[in-house]
């Protein structure tokens, strides 16, 4: 299947997701949530783009598993938990399940072995930031941006994710 293809699946699939998801967890989760909030903000489709010739594994090749895949390591960072703990939360909190618009009776199918492989993804941080968080990255400290894991790069990504929503 084509890349176009994938994402005309995606893009469907987003749309009736989004409208369900957003009727449940809107009751919820407050609109002003830091991860609903981001998830308006942050262009999370341009992650696949920079990620799916870099993703290692096969299984995870659709839009929606990459993209989910980096959201879990964002609340990971965030939440500073480990794998484990992060997959657990997956199936039962409602925040995370909402940012990484799971349908409410969906199934978590992300496996600990995979996100710790994830994490260790190499990444040109610069262009990931400016695609995908929109950002100008020349206000940034010295190295801060060095090309790294995915793991180090969610690290810079939520500081100034937090940044930018305290902003909007």
């Amino acid at each position: 299947m084509e890349d176009g293809d994938k994402m005309l699946i995606y893009n469907d699939y987003k749309a009736s997701a989004d409208k369900r998801i957003e009727e449940v967890y809107g009751v919820f989760i407050p609109e002003d949530n830091f991860w609903r909030r981001l998830k308006r903000i942050v262009d999370f489709d341009a992650v696949y783009a920079l990620l799916k010739d870099t993703c290692p594994f096969t299984k995870y090749k659709n839009v929606l598993e990459i993209v989910r895949l980096f959201k879990v390591l964002l609340l990971k960072t965030y939440y500073e938990l480990d794998e484990a703990s992060v997959i657990e939360r997956l199936n039962t909190d409602l925040e995370f399940r909402c940012f990484l618009e799971y349908d409410p009776i969906e199934s978590c199918n992300i496996l600990k072995e995979d996100l710790i492989e994830f994490e260790n993804v190499k990444i040109d941080t610069v262009t990931f930031l400016n695609h995908v968080l929109l950002c100008d990255t020349k206000n940034f400290k010295k190295g801060e941006l060095e090309s790294g894991s995915l793991s180090e790069l969610a690290k810079v990504f939520i500081e100034r994710a937090k940044y930018i929503v305290k902003k909007k």
